[in-house]
Protein backbone atom coordinates (compact mmCIF):
# COMPACT_ATOMS: atom_id res chain seq x y z
CA UNK A 1 0.00 0.00 0.00
CA UNK A 2 1.15 3.35 -0.69
CA UNK A 3 -0.15 6.99 -0.31
CA UNK A 4 1.49 10.52 0.11
CA UNK A 5 2.68 9.75 3.84
CA UNK A 6 2.98 5.99 4.18
CA UNK A 7 4.37 2.96 2.33
CA UNK A 8 3.39 -0.65 3.82
CA UNK A 9 5.85 -3.55 1.94
CA UNK A 10 6.58 -7.57 2.92
CA UNK A 11 10.01 -8.04 4.31
CA UNK A 12 10.48 -11.71 2.13
CA UNK A 13 13.96 -12.30 3.92
CA UNK A 14 13.71 -15.76 5.80
CA UNK A 15 17.11 -14.39 7.58
CA UNK A 16 17.27 -13.50 11.27
CA UNK A 17 19.27 -10.46 12.58
CA UNK A 18 19.21 -6.58 12.14
CA UNK A 19 18.40 -4.41 9.01
CA UNK A 20 18.26 -1.21 8.04
CA UNK A 21 15.41 0.40 5.53
CA UNK A 22 15.71 2.36 2.07
CA UNK A 23 13.90 2.91 -0.84
CA UNK A 24 14.44 4.44 -4.36
CA UNK A 25 12.05 6.80 -6.16
CA UNK A 26 12.25 7.21 -9.57
CA UNK A 27 13.51 10.30 -11.86
CA UNK A 28 15.03 13.14 -9.91
CA UNK A 29 14.55 12.28 -6.20
CA UNK A 30 17.14 9.47 -5.72
CA UNK A 31 17.19 7.73 -2.28
CA UNK A 32 14.99 7.95 0.37
CA UNK A 33 16.43 9.43 4.17
CA UNK A 34 16.04 7.43 7.20
CA UNK A 35 15.60 10.16 10.26
CA UNK A 36 17.98 10.02 12.87
CA UNK A 37 15.34 8.74 15.53
CA UNK A 38 14.51 5.60 13.81
CA UNK A 39 17.67 3.94 14.14
CA UNK A 40 18.82 1.94 17.37
CA UNK A 41 21.93 0.47 18.46
CA UNK A 42 23.09 -2.70 18.57
CA UNK A 43 25.10 -4.14 21.63
CA UNK A 44 27.98 -4.33 19.15
CA UNK A 45 27.80 -0.60 18.02
CA UNK A 46 25.85 -1.20 14.60
CA UNK A 47 22.69 1.30 13.85
CA UNK A 48 19.34 -0.20 12.93
CA UNK A 49 16.29 0.18 11.98
CA UNK A 50 14.42 -3.42 12.51
CA UNK A 51 15.27 -6.91 13.53
CA UNK A 52 13.68 -10.02 13.04
CA UNK A 53 14.20 -13.64 15.42
CA UNK A 54 12.63 -16.92 15.12
CA UNK A 55 9.64 -17.83 16.76
CA UNK A 56 8.24 -20.88 18.40
CA UNK A 57 4.62 -22.15 18.42
CA UNK A 58 4.73 -25.71 19.45
CA UNK A 59 6.72 -28.49 20.37
CA UNK A 60 5.72 -32.54 19.63
CA UNK A 61 5.82 -34.60 21.57
CA UNK A 62 5.58 -33.53 25.17
CA UNK A 63 7.43 -36.88 26.40
CA UNK A 64 10.19 -39.54 25.18
CA UNK A 65 13.07 -41.41 26.21
CA UNK A 66 15.84 -40.52 28.77
CA UNK A 67 18.52 -42.10 26.53
CA UNK A 68 17.70 -40.06 23.32
CA UNK A 69 16.68 -40.45 19.90
CA UNK A 70 12.97 -39.11 20.43
CA UNK A 71 11.90 -36.80 17.59
CA UNK A 72 10.56 -33.45 18.03
CA UNK A 73 8.75 -31.42 16.12
CA UNK A 74 8.85 -27.84 16.47
CA UNK A 75 6.74 -25.51 14.93
CA UNK A 76 6.73 -22.09 14.39
CA UNK A 77 7.94 -19.32 11.73
CA UNK A 78 11.56 -17.95 10.70
CA UNK A 79 13.22 -20.88 11.06
CA UNK A 80 16.46 -19.92 8.57
CA UNK A 81 19.77 -21.32 8.86
CA UNK A 82 22.58 -19.42 7.36
CA UNK A 83 26.80 -19.35 8.06
CA UNK A 84 25.95 -16.10 9.98
CA UNK A 85 23.19 -17.76 11.71
CA UNK A 86 23.64 -21.22 11.55
CA UNK A 87 20.24 -23.11 13.27
CA UNK A 88 21.20 -25.05 16.17
CA UNK A 89 18.70 -26.60 18.47
CA UNK A 90 19.44 -27.97 22.24
CA UNK A 91 17.27 -29.85 24.32
CA UNK A 92 18.02 -29.58 28.35
CA UNK A 93 21.75 -27.81 26.94
CA UNK A 94 22.30 -30.92 24.34
CA UNK A 95 22.08 -30.99 20.92
CA UNK A 96 18.87 -32.37 19.30
CA UNK A 97 20.44 -33.68 15.51
CA UNK A 98 18.16 -31.62 12.78
CA UNK A 99 16.83 -33.74 10.53
CA UNK A 100 14.70 -31.61 8.04
CA UNK A 101 14.18 -28.13 8.42
CA UNK A 102 11.84 -25.08 6.50
CA UNK A 103 10.65 -21.83 7.19
CA UNK A 104 8.24 -23.11 9.78
CA UNK A 105 9.33 -26.59 10.78
CA UNK A 106 11.96 -28.10 12.50
CA UNK A 107 12.42 -32.07 13.27
CA UNK A 108 15.09 -33.03 15.10
CA UNK A 109 16.59 -36.16 17.20
CA UNK A 110 17.09 -35.82 21.07
CA UNK A 111 20.37 -36.67 22.57
CA UNK A 112 20.73 -38.63 25.80
CA UNK A 113 19.61 -37.09 29.22
CA UNK A 114 22.83 -35.80 31.31
CA UNK A 115 23.51 -36.88 34.18
CA UNK A 116 22.76 -33.56 36.44
CA UNK A 117 20.28 -32.26 38.74
CA UNK A 118 19.80 -29.06 37.38
CA UNK A 119 16.54 -27.23 37.85
CA UNK A 120 17.55 -24.17 35.81
CA UNK A 121 17.55 -24.07 31.76
CA UNK A 122 18.09 -21.50 29.12
CA UNK A 123 14.76 -20.72 27.46
CA UNK A 124 14.13 -17.82 24.55
CA UNK A 125 14.60 -14.85 23.83
CA UNK A 126 12.86 -12.26 26.30
CA UNK A 127 11.90 -12.68 29.99
CA UNK A 128 8.89 -14.78 31.77
CA UNK A 129 6.87 -12.05 33.94
CA UNK A 130 5.16 -13.18 37.21
CA UNK A 131 2.90 -11.34 39.28
CA UNK A 132 0.29 -12.46 41.83
CA UNK A 133 -1.56 -10.74 44.90
CA UNK A 134 -0.30 -9.73 47.54
CA UNK A 135 1.91 -7.05 49.08
CA UNK A 136 5.90 -7.90 50.17
CA UNK A 137 8.15 -5.18 52.23
CA UNK A 138 11.03 -5.49 49.78
CA UNK A 139 13.32 -2.61 51.92
CA UNK A 140 14.02 -5.96 54.23
CA UNK A 141 15.34 -8.09 51.92
CA UNK A 142 18.57 -10.13 52.38
CA UNK A 143 21.38 -9.43 49.62
CA UNK A 144 21.09 -12.86 48.12
CA UNK A 145 17.22 -14.68 49.14
CA UNK A 146 14.46 -12.79 47.42
CA UNK A 147 10.99 -14.73 47.80
CA UNK A 148 9.71 -16.29 44.10
CA UNK A 149 6.41 -16.59 43.21
CA UNK A 150 4.01 -19.07 43.80
CA UNK A 151 2.87 -22.03 41.90
CA UNK A 152 -0.83 -20.07 41.02
CA UNK A 153 0.97 -16.90 39.91
CA UNK A 154 -0.08 -15.43 36.64
CA UNK A 155 2.81 -15.79 34.14
CA UNK A 156 3.18 -13.99 30.84
CA UNK A 157 6.17 -13.72 28.53
CA UNK A 158 8.01 -10.11 27.42
CA UNK A 159 10.54 -9.24 25.10
CA UNK A 160 12.00 -6.15 26.81
CA UNK A 161 13.39 -5.81 30.74
CA UNK A 162 10.10 -3.48 30.98
CA UNK A 163 6.85 -3.80 32.73
CA UNK A 164 3.79 -1.91 33.47
CA UNK A 165 0.25 -2.25 34.35
CA UNK A 166 -3.04 -1.30 36.56
CA UNK A 167 -3.24 -3.74 39.67
CA UNK A 168 -6.35 -3.11 41.51
CA UNK A 169 -5.17 -4.84 44.97
CA UNK A 170 -1.31 -4.87 46.19
CA UNK A 171 0.52 -6.78 43.77
CA UNK A 172 3.90 -8.46 43.37
CA UNK A 173 5.80 -8.73 40.11
CA UNK A 174 8.76 -10.47 39.34
CA UNK A 175 10.76 -10.38 35.79
CA UNK A 176 12.96 -13.47 35.80
CA UNK A 177 15.59 -15.10 32.76
CA UNK A 178 19.35 -14.81 31.70
CA UNK A 179 21.03 -12.08 30.34
CA UNK A 180 23.55 -12.55 27.43
CA UNK A 181 25.92 -9.90 26.71
CA UNK A 182 28.08 -10.24 23.15
CA UNK A 183 30.79 -7.97 24.67
CA UNK A 184 33.37 -8.18 27.73
CA UNK A 185 32.81 -5.06 29.14
CA UNK A 186 31.83 -3.34 32.21
CA UNK A 187 27.96 -2.36 32.46
CA UNK A 188 26.03 -0.31 35.13
CA UNK A 189 22.51 -1.14 35.70
CA UNK A 190 19.54 0.93 36.61
CA UNK A 191 16.59 0.39 38.39
CA UNK A 192 13.22 2.67 37.01
CA UNK A 193 10.34 2.32 38.91
CA UNK A 194 7.85 3.83 40.98
CA UNK A 195 7.53 1.00 43.68
CA UNK A 196 9.41 -0.91 46.43
CA UNK A 197 11.92 -3.29 43.65
CA UNK A 198 15.15 -4.84 44.18
CA UNK A 199 17.23 -6.26 40.96
CA UNK A 200 19.70 -9.15 41.61
CA UNK A 201 22.54 -10.72 39.35
CA UNK A 202 23.97 -14.03 39.66
CA UNK A 203 28.00 -14.37 38.93
CA UNK A 204 27.29 -16.85 36.45
CA UNK A 205 23.99 -18.66 35.02
CA UNK A 206 23.31 -20.72 38.96
CA UNK A 207 20.54 -18.64 40.36
CA UNK A 208 22.13 -19.83 43.34
CA UNK A 209 25.02 -17.47 43.06
CA UNK A 210 22.71 -14.32 42.65
CA UNK A 211 23.28 -10.94 44.66
CA UNK A 212 21.20 -7.74 45.07
CA UNK A 213 22.92 -5.37 42.91
CA UNK A 214 20.37 -2.28 43.32
CA UNK A 215 16.93 -0.97 44.26
CA UNK A 216 14.42 1.58 44.46
CA UNK A 217 16.70 3.05 47.50
CA UNK A 218 19.70 2.90 45.18
CA UNK A 219 18.70 2.37 42.16
CA UNK A 220 22.22 2.43 40.21
CA UNK A 221 25.17 0.35 40.45
CA UNK A 222 28.75 0.60 40.18
CA UNK A 223 30.34 -0.93 37.34
CA UNK A 224 29.63 -5.22 36.69
CA UNK A 225 32.17 -6.39 34.55
CA UNK A 226 30.32 -9.34 32.50
CA UNK A 227 32.24 -11.50 30.02
CA UNK A 228 30.79 -12.31 26.66
CA UNK A 229 29.03 -15.18 25.23
CA UNK A 230 28.35 -16.24 29.51
CA UNK A 231 24.90 -16.14 31.07
CA UNK A 232 23.69 -14.62 34.08
CA UNK A 233 20.62 -15.39 35.98
CA UNK A 234 18.77 -12.03 36.50
CA UNK A 235 15.62 -11.84 38.98
CA UNK A 236 13.44 -8.14 39.60
CA UNK A 237 10.97 -8.15 42.00
CA UNK A 238 8.69 -5.05 42.60
CA UNK A 239 5.96 -4.73 45.18
CA UNK A 240 3.27 -1.97 45.09
CA UNK A 241 0.06 -1.59 47.49
CA UNK A 242 -2.41 -1.16 43.69
CA UNK A 243 -2.83 1.38 41.37
CA UNK A 244 0.03 2.27 38.47
CA UNK A 245 2.82 -0.21 38.45
CA UNK A 246 6.00 -0.48 36.21
CA UNK A 247 9.06 -1.68 36.31
CA UNK A 248 12.25 -0.79 33.72
CA UNK A 249 15.81 -2.54 33.44
CA UNK A 250 18.43 -0.58 32.43
CA UNK A 251 22.13 -1.02 31.23
CA UNK A 252 24.93 1.10 29.60
CA UNK A 253 27.99 -0.29 28.78
CA UNK A 254 30.63 1.68 29.84
CA UNK A 255 34.09 3.16 27.77
CA UNK A 256 32.45 1.56 24.65
CA UNK A 257 33.20 3.19 21.18
CA UNK A 258 31.16 2.82 17.84
CA UNK A 259 32.20 3.38 14.75
CA UNK A 260 28.92 3.66 12.88
CA UNK A 261 26.96 6.50 11.48
CA UNK A 262 25.52 9.50 14.12
CA UNK A 263 21.73 8.53 15.06
CA UNK A 264 19.77 10.14 17.79
CA UNK A 265 21.35 7.71 20.01
CA UNK A 266 24.81 9.87 19.59
CA UNK A 267 26.59 11.99 17.01
CA UNK A 268 30.03 12.11 15.47
CA UNK A 269 31.48 15.61 16.22
CA UNK A 270 33.93 17.30 13.50
CA UNK A 271 35.38 20.30 15.21
CA UNK A 272 37.86 22.95 13.12
CA UNK A 273 40.70 24.60 16.29
CA UNK A 274 42.57 26.89 14.79
CA UNK A 275 45.16 28.62 17.56
CA UNK A 276 46.94 31.77 17.31
CA UNK A 277 47.85 34.70 19.17
CA UNK A 278 47.41 38.62 19.00
CA UNK A 279 49.25 40.76 17.11
CA UNK A 280 50.74 44.02 18.66
CA UNK A 281 52.80 46.38 16.96
CA UNK A 282 56.01 47.90 18.27
CA UNK A 283 57.63 51.11 17.83
CA UNK A 284 61.26 51.85 19.59
CA UNK A 285 63.09 54.95 20.19
CA UNK A 286 67.02 53.85 19.88
CA UNK A 287 69.03 56.91 20.78
CA UNK A 288 72.85 56.00 19.82
CA UNK A 289 75.43 58.31 22.10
Amino acid sequence: NLNSTQLTCRFESNEVGIFNVTMLVTNEYGRSSVDASLFRMSSTGQLYNFETYAVIANISSSNGSVEGGTILTINGNYFCASNRYPLIVNIDDQPCTILSSNLTTIQCQTSAMPANNRSYFHGGRGLHVYYQSGFIDLNNLGNSSPPLPGINATRMWIHEASFSSQFPSPTTVWLIGFLRVPITTKFIFRLETGSYAALYLSTDENPDNKIKIVSNLFPESSGILLQNDTNYYILCIGSNYGGAFSLNIKAAMRQYKSSTPSSSLGTHEIQQITVGANATSEYQVIACI
